[in-house]
């Protein structure tokens, strides 16, 4: 078997449709496509230049997959290591902020835009994928999101509102919001632009500010974890935030004071 039908082997296993893109993305353009898997060694993987982590976990996901499914009786992209990148803090919403950018969105389809972030907490390539048929008239979803993992994302009853009214004369088989990633972080950025949320903030900041409502009204690590879908508490712990209020708070009332 060559790199090249490995590399197909591979991705059809994934089943998140932009995991998929990105793995091949990154997978059809290593080096000596017609060589056969099995000659490749740890030398020939640490002398191909993989410039940055995406590559490097791509590389090293193939090999994991095709070692432990018996395709190569060795993993040759052990040798391969992430390198650490300092963690930037990341910009979020407070409540007076996402108050502050509902009143100012007077478009349809950017306030249905806007709150399928604020209420689900949806990475931008899960929202994406999303077609009207799977989110019409229902009260929550399955997704298949990082990692090839299923979760539920619930629908409040605003947000059920919103989307019934936001597809109205649209098929199933249509895109929720048929705009490319750059077009949905276009339509973001715009509208945090108008309440002064310009550098460092993004798409991703939505993300941020629901996950971190979620913890600061419920105090639950492990439940932001779950809706979130992250694999290890210790990412979710990114996204909890202590106002200083809170910290005068809990001073104040040590031991009873």
């Amino acid at each position: 078997m060559t790199i090249k039908e490995s590399v197909r082997l591979f991705c059809s296993s994934l089943k998140c449709k932009s995991t998929f893109e990105t793995y091949r993305r990154y997978l059809e353009n290593l080096p000596s496509q017609d060589k056969e898997i099995g000659e490749i060694t740890k030398t020939d993987v640490l002398a191909w230049d993989l410039k940055n982590n995406v590559e490097r976990s791509c590389v090293k996901s193939l090999f994991r997959y095709l070692n432990e499914n018996d395709h190569i009786p060795t993993n040759p992209g052990s040798t391969i290591h992430l390198e650490r990148i300092p963690m930037k803090e990341a910009k979020y919403l407070d409540r007076e902020q996402v108050a502050r950018l509902r009143e100012i969105i007077t478009n349809e389809r950017d306030r249905s835009l806007i709150e399928c972030y604020l209420q689900t907490g949806l990475r931008l390539n899960e929202l994406r994928g999303l077609k009207i048929g799977v989110v019409r008239g229902k009260d929550k979803i399955q997704i298949i999101g990082k990692g090839n993992k299923i979760r539920t994302i619930f629908l409040s009853k605003q947000l059920q509102e919103l989307i019934w009214n936001h597809c109205v004369g649209k098929n199933d088989n249509e895109a929720l919001f048929p705009l490319s990633m750059s077009g949905i972080r276009r339509v973001i950025k715009q509208n945090l632009g108008k309440i002064g949320l310009n550098k460092g903030y993004s798409v991703h900041s939505l993300r941020h500010s629901m996950l971190s409502e979620c913890y600061r009204m419920t105090k639950d690590l492990r439940l932001v974890q779950e809706i979130a879908g992250h694999s290890s508490p210790t990412v979710t712990a990114r996204y909890t935030h202590i106002s200083q209020d809170e910290k005068v708070l809990t001073i104040n009332n040590l031991f009873g004071g």
